[in-house]
């Protein structure tokens, strides 16, 4: 709706959206609208023409009611809850309303590290040095055997048994396995390779994308560690199992994949924007998603399976850039999440993000096309009738 005087207001049940000149509208007075085969409107001003659209990626931050932009992390209860790890606050979003709970206001410590939700809907919140699990409002503190800290947590998984296991950085990294809230077993990088992310398969194996940028499966004790070609500065920033078993991670030399004992790589020689991948996800139909340094990917399930079957194929992809909302970032812990409802949601180090996979839109309709002249080595050509300039030029 545009006013005389007083902006333009967009009304949808019982929201009200209003644009002013001080959220960038040349000026309040508006004159007529106008809506393109995109769904974009267009209005009409004293100043001129502004363009309205609702970008397929949507943004989250503190204009939006976050604490702080600086979201590094984030995963989804089974409540549907969508948990941030941002900064010095735990926020988060459910049924639309945006709560925190902050340094020195209920968040036992300075900085949330990471963040994973089990099978149960229990959140994990690593706090500083320490390892929380935070239920009903209230944070219990995992300790070791002597009552220490777990230290500064920077993954974890659940595995078959609903054990949590989390991975441990700093001086003296490893991996811990916890039950009822204590540690029970601690494996230092002198028994398995030192990792940043995990994730747990169905058969009880417990993969670890590593700090040197490869793979490892760890079981019955014993790592076994799948190599990839790339430099030694690449870190692995998410790795997630899909439902057959096949493991994916997120590098920055590309998107690494294990299955059946075969690894393989996709990159830009695959038809990928870039080969940075920060991390990735799949929706309702099967389709994996890629969230890029560069851009947001979808490829469609039987293009990752072309892909399978040769490695050196090109996918097909479909790519959403700024022009569609998207603010690159560099999220290295838990940087993807689902919803119930499919939502996709992506963490970039300032902001969250989210797309609605079953919500896309694309105009299929093309542009009407007028040619209004023809220049053939520098000689223009009026394009009256079959223009023929060599027999193998026909226009």
């Amino acid at each position: 709706m545009g006013t005389a005087n007083q902006r333009i207001y967009h009304i949808h049940g019982s929201h009200v959206d209003r644009f002013r000149s001080e959220d960038g509208l040349s000026v309040n007075k508006v004159r007529s609208f106008y809506e393109d085969h995109e769904g974009g409107i267009w209005a009409v001003t004293t100043r001129g023409i502004e363009s309205f659209h609702r970008p397929q990626v949507v943004t989250f931050s503190t204009r939006e009611g976050l604490s702080v932009d600086n979201v590094v992390s984030v995963v989804v209860s089974s409540d549907d809850t969508v948990w941030l790890a941002n900064g010095n606050s735990l926020d988060s979003i459910k049924d639309g309303h945006i709560s925190s709970v902050r340094s020195g206001a209920g968040l036992p410590g300075n900085e949330v590290t990471a963040l994973f939700a089990d099978h149960a809907g229990q959140l994990w919140v690593g706090v500083d040095y320490d390892l929380f699990l935070y239920k009903q409002g209230r944070f219990s503190r995992v300790v070791r055997s002597d009552g220490s800290s777990t230290r500064f947590i920077v993954g974890m998984t659940e595995d078959i048994n609903h054990d949590i296991w989390a991975e441990v950085s700093g001086s003296d990294k490893e991996l811990i396995r916890i039950r009822n809230l204590k540690v029970v077993e601690e494996y230092p990088a002198a028994v398995i390779p030192s990792a940043r992310l995990l994730a747990a398969d169905s058969h009880g194996a417990i993969w670890l994308g590593l700090r040197d940028g490869n793979l490892a499966r760890f079981r019955n004790g014993q790592a076994d560690v799948f190599a990839f070609p790339h430099s030694e500065s690449d870190e692995v920033r998410q790795v997630a199992v899909n439902s057959d078993d096949s493991v994916f991670a997120a590098t920055a030399y590309g998107l690494i994949a294990w299955r059946n004992g075969k690894t393989q790589t996709l990159t830009s020689r695959n038809g990928l924007p870039c080969d940075a991948v920060i991390g990735m996800n799949w929706d309702h139909q099967g389709a994996l998603w890629l969230y890029m340094e560069c851009d947001l990917v979808r490829i469609d399930k039987e293009e990752v399976q072309k892909w399978w079957n040769a490695p050196t194929a090109r996918v097909i992809t479909r790519v959403f850039d700024s022009f569609d909302g998207l603010q690159s970032g560099k999220a290295d812990n838990n940087p993807t999440g689902q919803s119930s409802d499919g939502r996709l949601w992506f963490a970039n180090k300032v902001v969250l993000q989210m797309i609605d996979p079953s919500h896309l839109f694309r105009n299929e309709i093309p542009p009407p096309v007028h040619v209004e002249s023809v220049a053939v080595d520098g000689k223009q050509f009026l394009p009256r009738g079959q223009f023929v300039y060599r027999p193998w030029y026909v226009i």
